[in-house]
């Protein structure tokens, strides 16, 4: 179980009350990668969704090169995590990292525990996708592609 103090600043845990972050902290479980470590990968099978607590990680293309680049607070894995499809990108550890590590079957939990909790989960991971996709169309924008 992660603390909910340790969710408390993080993008997944926007406007759920008190009760909601210690349901939601319920499920995590926390995981450390030292400088280097591959934290997810595409053909990995998993659809677990990292929540970056401490540390900073690289986000790699096909290539292995940077897509992006994520600090404390931010989520790793989002996609594949609600599509259940393999992964399209690999996360590396720039920094000493902790994450709180949530399974592919948190939001079908909370619906049962908590429906309200598992719906501005959801809200809140559509708000990260559609700045992600912001970003994105940016970068694109600028001729990076």
């Amino acid at each position: 179980m992660i603390s909910p103090d340790r969710l408390k600043s993080t993008v997944l845990a926007k406007d759920l009350s008190d009760a909601q972050l210690a349901t939601l902290a319920a499920h995590g479980k926390e995981r450390k990668y030292a400088v280097g470590d591959t934290m997810l990968q595409p053909e990995d099978g998993s659809f677990t969704l990292l929540v970056l607590l401490e540390g900073d990680c690289d986000v790699l293309g096909v290539m292995d090169d940077e897509i992006n680049h994520l600090q404390a607070g931010m989520l790793v894995g989002e996609v594949a995590f609600l599509d259940h499809r393999p992964r399209s990108a690999k996360a590396v550890a720039a920094t000493p990292c902790i994450v709180a590590a949530f399974n592919a079957d948190l939001i079908e939990n909370l619906r049962r525990e908590d429906g309200e909790a598992a719906t501005q989960l959801l809200l809140n991971l559509i708000g990260v996708l559609c700045m992600k996709l912001r970003q994105a169309t940016r970068w694109i924008d600028a001729g990076n592609v």
